[in-house]
């Protein structure tokens, strides 16, 4: 083959290899996304929730909180409007806890009707005003969800503060406790450690 020739026919493999790497480069990213992300939220799932708190805990060079959120009388709310109001409920909810946290938190859907907010650098104190300011965000204004009436909803949850060489699920354990204790003192509240 002639030199330029050659080249030119080099030239075009190597566009269309690059290409396609790019291509699949794009659809790992997305794909990995995908596996991160709750298909119903928007926000980070269970399985990105353990990565995530893991990753900060390794990282750790401040304060960690953590918070655990569910929705109230869920299962009531599903009983009386359905599944698909349940869903769009949720939807709706995640919208407004991830934009009532700060750039730097994680929220994801833990499971269900629970929902974790991770607070990077916040002591517990910061993360009784940052639960605070969620739960007022939430319970404040009513939810308008397609074909029903204005839905007011309530939050119970927890809020802790990572302790010194503490396992994650020690404190994941410790987190969920509260959000119990929060439900069983009437709902409606978050609860942290004192």
């Amino acid at each position: 083959l002639h030199p330029a020739l050659f080249a030119a026919v080099f030239g075009a493999i190597g566009t269309v290899v690059l290409e396609r790497e790019e291509r699949i480069a794009s659809l790992i990213h997305d794909l990995r996304i995908k596996a991160d992300t709750d298909g119903l939220t928007g926000l980070f799932n269970h399985r990105a929730f353990q990565t995530r708190i893991r990753d900060l805990v390794q990282r750790a060079e401040g304060p960690i909180s953590l918070l655990l959120l569910d929705l109230d009388r869920f299962k009531a709310f599903n009983d009386l409007h359905g599944h698909p109001a349940g869903d769009e409920l949720l939807k709706a909810l995640g919208g407004r806890i991830a934009h009532s946290i700060r750039d730097r938190d994680v929220a994801c859907r833990y499971g269900g009707e629970e929902f974790a907010v991770l607070l990077p650098g916040s002591d517990l104190e910061e993360a009784g005003r940052v639960a605070d300011r969620l739960r007022v965000h939430v319970v404040g204004e009513p939810f308008r969800l397609n074909e029903l009436e204005p839905v007011r909803v309530t939050l119970s949850g927890g809020a802790t503060q990572r302790r010194p060489g503490e396992p994650v699920p020690d404190w994941i354990a410790r987190t969920d406790r509260l959000l119990y204790r929060a439900k069983d003192a009437g709902r409606d509240r978050i609860l942290s450690e004192s």
